[in-house]
């Protein structure tokens, strides 16, 4: 069968890639996708646009079901980090409102992983070696124990926004100056860098796909595929253990002298999903068919090969920019511009 999904903050780099993974799927129908602002570049590459509030206004939740209802969606996935507590608080009453499958891990999963001290925490209490980390009143004793330098991140946070590599002390205290940070010791090698795509379900990991990664401007910029068992079998106990998850975790690690240590996860796909689609393995479609038709999910495994960003720019009538202020297009026309041709 084919199928109607809908999925939010389509304007992100995270709903951007899971557009690319739905429309590459011979089972969607249809994508309709959502976001709070019309000049969202994904609205304009999906086969149908709508306006939602934003995530924290009163009638988030409302507008969601309206939109599931009048599109007959069979599966909502969510395209940005702000709006999975919403979607989790809400799942139950949109599921029940619109007969709509919502991929959404339980409020205490997304808690866990939004919250980078919880984090540390939750790895710890389940035996996983984590970033030896402090909050800011013990950040100098940290420094004392591991040296420099250190990470200095926002406890709630994603896409690295906000983290600094504080080198000494004058530089540790200079990123101190922002409340609600979290300090770590920073990882090494630099090299050892991988994102993990986990699927979960019934508190069992049914895949995890690894991917050593370079990052720019906090976003994988470089992807390897080239085989990492251990790394895997790592990430998916991790995953398998985070209370109320349920579908994607992304966990992300480095492979350091005393084995892999988690430093980050997010209850969500990847911002590297599409690039793990380029190299053989759709990870949206798996989940979309195991939600919908109850299909085992594939063991995931990538051909060797790398991956290396483009940046890409849409090209958008502005008579649809413009039509889309009223919160609604049903024929979106951006045309995405590709790799110009040599003269």
């Amino acid at each position: 069968m084919r199928y109607d999904v809908l999925v939010t903050g389509a304007g992100a780099l995270l709903g951007q890639g899971i557009l690319k993974a739905l429309r590459a799927s011979d089972h969607v129908a249809r994508v309709i996708a959502c976001d709070a602002a019309p000049a969202a570049v994904g609205l304009y590459l999906a086969d149908a646009a709508r306006l939602l509030p934003r995530c924290d206004a009163p009638g988030y939740a409302d507008a969601v079901i309206e939109v599931a209802r009048r599109e007959r969606v069979a599966l909502i996935l969510c395209g940005t980090d702000l709006e999975l507590p919403a979607l989790a608080a809400n799942r139950a009453r949109i599921e029940a409102e619109t007969g709509a499958h919502v991929v959404v891990s339980d409020a205490e999963a997304i808690a866990i992983a939004e919250d980078k001290w919880l984090t540390v925490q939750f790895l710890r209490a389940h035996g996983f070696d984590a970033p030896r980390s402090a909050l800011a009143a013990d950040a100098h004793r940290l420094a004392d124990e591991v040296g420099y330098p250190l990470v200095v991140k926002p406890r709630i946070g994603a896409g690295s926004v906000g983290l600094t590599v504080a080198r000494d002390r004058v530089q540790l205290e200079r990123a101190l100056e922002v409340h609600g940070m979290v300090v770590q010791e920073y990882l090494r090698p630099d090299e050892e860098e991988y994102t993990v795509g986990t699927i979960v379900h019934a508190g069992a990991c049914a895949a995890a796909v690894a991917l050593k990664r370079t990052l720019r401007h906090g976003n994988t910029h470089t992807a390897i595929s080239n085989g990492y068992d251990e790394v895997e079998a790592y990430a998916a106990r991790v995953a398998a253990a985070l209370p109320g998850a349920r579908g994607p975790i992304n966990v992300q690690l480095r492979r350091t002298g005393r084995g892999p240590v988690v430093f980050e996860f997010n209850a969500r796909f990847s911002g590297t999903t599409p690039l793990r689609h380029e190299l053989g393995w759709n990870e949206v479609e798996a989940v979309l068919l195991h939600a919908l038709e109850r299909r085992p999910v594939p063991r995931g495994r990538l051909r060797r090969g790398a991956v290396l960003r483009w940046t890409a720019e849409v090209l958008v009538p502005l008579e649809q920019l413009e039509q889309m202020q009223s919160g609604r297009l049903d024929a979106p026309a951006g045309l995405v511009r590709g790799v110009p041709e040599r003269r």
